[in-house]
């Protein structure tokens, strides 16, 4: 199964300004990801060295520019001889030539300049800009600047705090199974039976809507495949791996449809993306548990088939 294409970048988690970047493929089945870059635009992100991306070499990162309000692809946006990085550590103004161009709130001139782009306020994106700005220029020293590494951890902060205001709750409880014992081998030869085909079942149609970019019926398919698992009987030593994989597949079905609204809402695309990702991991070595114990006593697959070899 492959994740719907997403069109992501560093600048647009920023600043909301749509910017051609990357469309990742996640294959679900082998894990393998590829990533296709599209050149739309002079500013291509690539993966997390988006993040140090120094374009014109003048101290400040890509996405800096963007904050400052500064040309990525000029190193003296205002042309007065300085560059714009050794500006900002100097307490200057970028934008305005020197030498009588003292920096006066940048903090609030970056928010001023967000507000000009008509974002959704109550968005996940809006939300993660002023969360950025206040963390950038909270730590920004007047006279020593930023590293790159604190420059970094702000990003990497920034995010993380708006994805934990995420939380995907847990549709089943372990109570909602129905359990049996492990000496019962009819109904374990039926539950792996139940567990192949219901798999089985969903791949054209996952495979169709990943193919159409058709995020709905993505979400709607991992859905319905979790509600099936929740009606058999299950052995009671892996109804643990069985109930957590069921909720895994409701999460995943939240993150398609977080990673849905890149266009609107990048932030929210992003960590649909990075969600996906993890719970992807997360339900391989579920199943991968789960198909490990039912070989241990007695049941393999023939041809698509259950056989019970004896437990």
């Amino acid at each position: 199964m492959r994740a719907p294409s997403l069109k992501v970048s560093i600048t647009i988690l920023i600043t909301g300004i749509i910017v051609s970047g990357i469309i990742i493929y996640s294959n679900i089945k082998n894990s393998r990801k590829n990533i296709i870059v599209e050149e739309q635009t002079s500013l291509v992100i690539q993966n997390q060295s988006a993040m140090s991306q120094d374009t014109d070499g003048d101290g400040l990162f890509d996405w800096e520019e963007v904050l400052w309000g500064t040309d990525p692809n000029n190193p003296d946006t205002d042309g007065d001889g300085t560059k714009d990085g050794d500006e900002v550590k100097l307490g200057r103004n970028p934008l305005i030539p020197g030498p009588n161009d003292k920096l006066e709130s940048p903090e609030e001139r970056a928010l001023a300049e967000l507000e000009k782009k008509n974002l959704d306020e109550n968005s996940i994106t809006a939300k993660f800009n002023n969360v950025l700005i206040k963390e950038y220029f909270g730590r920004l020293d007047p006279i020593y600047g930023m590293s790159d590494f604190d420059k970094l951890d702000v990003i990497n902060l920034s995010i993380e705090s708006i994805a934990n205001e995420i939380k995907i709750q847990e549709k089943y409880k372990l109570s909602d199974l129905r359990t049996f014992n492990l000496l019962e081998e009819d109904k374990m030869i039926i539950y792996a039976q139940n567990f192949l085909d219901f798999h089985n079942e969903i791949t054209n149609p996952i495979n169709t809507a990943s193919i159409n970019n058709d995020y709905k019926s993505m979400a709607k398919i991992l859905r319905n495949l979790a509600d099936k698992l929740v009606l058999i009987e299950v052995p009671q030593q892996i109804s643990g791996q069985h109930i957590d994989l069921i909720n895994g597949y409701y999460a995943m079905a939240e993150a398609i449809e977080n990673m849905s609204v890149t266009e609107s809402d990048p932030v929210l695309g992003l960590i649909g993306l990075k969600s996906f990702e993890k719970i992807e991991i997360e339900q391989q070595n579920r199943s991968s548990s789960i198909t490990i114990f039912l070989k241990a006593n007695g049941i393999s697959t023939t041809g698509g088939r259950v056989v019970g070899d004896g437990i």
